[in-house]
This record gives C-alpha cells, sequence and structure tokens, in this order.
C-alpha cells in the first residue's frame, strides 16, 4: 500500500512542476521564483529539472528540452546553481554540455574557499576570501563527484584529498559538522552532519581507495546521526529530507543507526510525505500535487517539492 501512496505522489508532484513551467518565449520554460531568483538566478529551475529528471521524466520531453536552454544559457556565477546545473547536464549526457560541464569543473574548484592556502569549503560566489559553509559546499562537492562520475575529472586528483582532509579536521568532537565551513567547535547540525557524511563518501568514491581517518570519522558521525536523527527540521525541513535521501543512496545505506535506534529512513520519509495516512502531518503532500510549509524556505513549493520528489524517487538498493 505504501508503494502505491508513493507512485502516486511522485506521478501528483511530477504534474505539478510540469505545470508551473513558465514560458519566457523563444520555446525556453524555466521556474524562476522572483525572490529566489534574485539570489540564486537559476537555482530553482535546475532543482526543479534534477528532480524531474531524477523521478523518470525523459530529457526529451517538450517541457524539459525548453527548460534546458534555459538552463544552458546560464553563466556560472553562484556555487549553488553551478552545481545544480553540472548534476542536470551529466544526467542529461548529452555531448554538446561537455565544454559546459569542463568549464563548471574548473569554476567549481577555482570557487573553493582557502584559509592559508588550505580547503575552507566553498561559498555563495567565487569571490568570498576565506569564507565557506558546509551547505554550499556539499552542493559544489556533489557536483563535482557527478562530473568525475561523468568523465569530467578535476585538473589535480589530489583535489580530493583536499576536500576528504577538509571534512576531517572540521569534524567536531561529537562527531558531527557545523554550518560554517572550518568550525570544528559545538555540536554541530543535522543538516550539516548529512552533509559531512555525504561528502567524505564521495571524496573517498572519488579518490578509490578508504583511509583509516575516515573509517573513524563516518563511524562517529552515524553514532551522533543515530543519537539526533529526524525529518522535520525547520525552517528547511524539505532539504533535510532531501540531503538524507542523498546520503542514503550514495552510502548504500537502508537503515541509519543500530539495533534499537535503527531508522528505515526511506520508508519513515515516504509515510510522512505522501497524502492519506500522514494527511495531519506539515511535510504531507498537499491537494495540488505540491509539498510546501508555510514557513522560510519550505515556503517556497517549486523547492520543497523537487526535494519531495527527488526523496521519494531514490529508495535504497
Amino acid at each position: 500500500p505504501l508503494i502505491e501512496k508513493v507512485e502516486k505522489a511522485k506521478a501528483a508532484g511530477i504534474k505539478y512542476l510540469m505545470g508551473q513551467a513558465k514560458d519566457q518565449g523563444d520555446e525556453v520554460k524555466n521556474w524562476e521564483d522572483p525572490t529566489l531568483g534574485l539570489l540564486q538566478p537559476g537555482g530553482g529551475s535546475a532543482m526543479a529539472l534534477l528532480a524531474l529528471l531524477e523521478a523518470g521524466v525523459k530529457p526529451d520531453d517538450e517541457t524539459i528540452q525548453s527548460a534546458l536552454k534555459y538552463l544552458r544559457a546560464l553563466k556560472p556565477q553562484n556555487t549553488y546553481v553551478v552545481s545544480l546545473q553540472t548534476e542536470v547536464l551529466c544526467k542529461v549526457n548529452q555531448k554538446e554540455d561537455a565544454e559546459r560541464i569542463k568549464t563548471n569543473v574548473k569554476w567549481l574548484v577555482e570557487a573553493a574557499s582557502r584559509q592559508k592556502k588550505e580547503l575552507v569549503g566553498w561559498s555563495y560566489t567565487s569571490n568570498s576570501g576565506n569564507r565557506a559553509d558546509n551547505s554550499n559546499s556539499r552542493f559544489a562537492v556533489v557536483g563535482l563527484h557527478a562530473a568525475h562520475k561523468a568523465g569530467f575529472k578535476v585538473p589535480d586528483a589530489a583535489f580530493w584529498e583536499e576536500i576528504r582532509d577538509f571534512y576531517l579536521s572540521s569534524q567536531t568532537k561529537a562527531g558531527s559538522w557545523n554550518y560554517t565551513g572550518g568550525d570544528s567547535r559545538g555540536n554541530g547540525t543535522h543538516t550539516m552532519t548529512c552533509s559531512g557524511l555525504l561528502c567524505l563518501a564521495l571524496a573517498e568514491d572519488a579518490i578509490g581507495k578508504k583511509s583509516e581517518k575516515t573509517k573513524a570519522a563516518t563511524k562517529a558521525g552515524y553514532a551522533w546521526l543515530a543519537e539526533n536523527f529526524r525529518f522535520e527540521n525547520a525552517p528547511h525541513t524539505f532539504y533535510n529530507f532531501d540531503v538524507i535521501s542523498r546520503l542514503g543512496i550514495a552510502t548504500k545505506r537502508k537503515m541509519f543507526g543500530e539495533g534499537d535506534k535503527a531508522r528505515d529512513w526511506y520508508r519513515e520519509g515516504c509515510e510522512l510525505l505522501v497524502p492519506g495516512d500522514s494527511e495531519k502531518t506539515k511535510t504531507a503532500q498537499k491537494a495540488g500535487g505540491e509539498w510546501q510549509i508555510k514557513s522560510s524556505i519550505d515556503d517556497f513549493p517549486i523547492l520543497s517539492t523537487s526535494f519531495a520528489l527527488r526523496f521519494l524517487s531514490h529508495p535504497p538498493e
């Protein structure tokens, strides 16, 4: 019964997103929000495109093709957008995008923030000095990894070791990660701990071998996650759903935690997202096919629906 609900919710979410694509003329469509578009031009469109593609919509679909025209015209300037654009283009897998992906990989490498020549993550743009945060960094690492798997490598393979070492050095004593890139103090946050574990896993995958330090850091990170695991995470609950999903899929984990703390993250998340038994929860799908909570970033239905749709579309193997 839950599988049937998930499939219906996915179909409704796809229908909603497809219906929200705005015609820009010249066979171009996008999902730009007036507010978010000022901060991250192209970000909403890239996320919606990625969600639709991952939900099974074919690249040759008319709406997807129209939105790709918009996305391909974007110039690299924001870490979130460059990273998502890279993921989309790798997913579409068209020869015409090869140079765009190469340009994005170069941009992401050069945009990395450093302190005394050491990597401390990524910020919103390429000219951020030594400022960084683990949200921008997560998207940058995921974008670079998508390019890596598609055959577009970083110029220096040692860069992946820098990424790994950054996450090892910035982990808190509790086993978590903070929002601020290089800050190893405090107790960390749920989204950034999921992000830290995700980026460590992707870095090790790109490097091709595991280190003992990474094994220890990963164990500590999952121990923290087992004690603090949750879905509702105001003011960015659907973002939290998304990073939980990314981590579970990348690491092929069906459960977070062990024994009485084991959490079947996909089943639990689906039960919160699908309509029906979960209608009274804040995270349940709305009648129009969208997901939305009237609070902060969760109040932007294109983003929230994209995050939720990506979650539903990726059951663990």
